[in-house]
């Protein structure tokens, strides 16, 4: 359980920093010091989350994720922040967020005999969801192809189902 706390820790601590240093600089090219505040407010979020992690102090993980994530989406919408920095921030803050609540499982689960064996299958299958993602946002800040609205759609719909039938899947082989 340590090693998943400190690999928690690696997480939210690339997000929220690759986030600060993003609107920090924005804020210094674009000479808004909103963006300053901005940093300030992610910087007390992140260091939030990770107190009350460590504190086993559970329930405002989706709240501080939501923060993140519209800090990040509004910091690469409206000051043009690299795609990939925006994506690595995404990815990052989800993991932290998947392990606060596999730390919540755990502590709810007691002491158990094979823990560190559960701690290291959670992790191989979110490095593997999180290079899967990382591939397919680099795809996509890459490659830009002109669709038809119908088929962006469909498109949208097929991998909404796709992943819920992982996610189903990957939890029936969990139990």
């Amino acid at each position: 359980m340590i090693f998943i706390r400190r690999v928690f820790a690696a997480h939210l601590t690339i997000a929220i920093t690759l986030l600060m240093l993003m609107l920090g600089y924005n804020a210094i090219l674009y000479n808004l010091t909103i963006l300053f505040f901005a940093a300030a407010l992610v910087l007390l979020v992140g260091t939030y989350w990770y107190s009350s992690a460590v504190q086993g102090k559970y329930g405002l993980e989706t709240t501080f994720l939501m923060a993140t994530l519209l800090a990040d989406c509004a910091g690469f919408y409206f000051y043009a922040m690299p795609p990939l920095a925006a994506l690595l921030i995404a990815v990052t803050a989800l993991g932290a967020w998947d392990l606060t609540y596999f730390l919540r499982r755990l502590k709810a689960a007691g002491k158990l005999d094979y823990e560190n064996q559960l701690g290291r299958n959670h992790l191989r299958r979110l490095i593997l969801a999180e290079a899967l993602g990382m591939t397919a946002g680099m795809m996509a800040a890459t490659i830009h192809i002109s669709l038809p609205f119908w088929l962006l759609l469909l498109f949208i719909m097929l991998a909404v189902v796709g992943v819920s039938r992982l996610i189903i899947y990957v939890r029936k082989q969990a139990e």
